[in-house]
């Protein structure tokens, strides 16, 4: 714990008196070295980071291949050709409804 007071106090120092010429070459030496650890822990999170995908694509070659069949069509020609045919019995119902008006029809709530 007096490691980290003694270190404490010098800091402050130095930041006080950072005209200083022998402050600013410690204020230096300490951004670089603040630098360094944060470009090493940088590596360090992606060496980890790439190791656990290795791992992890590795695990899953070991696995045993799937030698299922392939799933049915989700639609085959048949429904598809009886869906097109209704809308386009649809279609010729409401042309013939729009050309053929029966009349004005009266609004029933009145």
């Amino acid at each position: 714990m007096r490691f980290f007071n003694v270190l404490w106090k010098e800091l402050r120092e130095v930041f006080r008196n950072g005209n200083e010429p022998d402050h600013i070459r410690l204020i230096a030496d300490l951004y670089w070295k603040a630098l360094l650890v944060l470009a090493l822990s940088v590596l360090g999170a992606v060496f980890v980071y790439s190791t656990w995908g290795a791992v992890r694509i590795l695990g899953d070659l070991s696995n045993a291949l799937d030698t299922a069949p392939p799933p049915p069509p989700a639609l085959n020609r048949g429904e598809l050709n009886a869906v097109i045919h209704a809308f386009e019995t649809r279609k010729t119902k409401f042309d013939a409804l729009k050309n053929n008006s029966i009349g004005d029809i009266k609004d029933p709530s009145l």
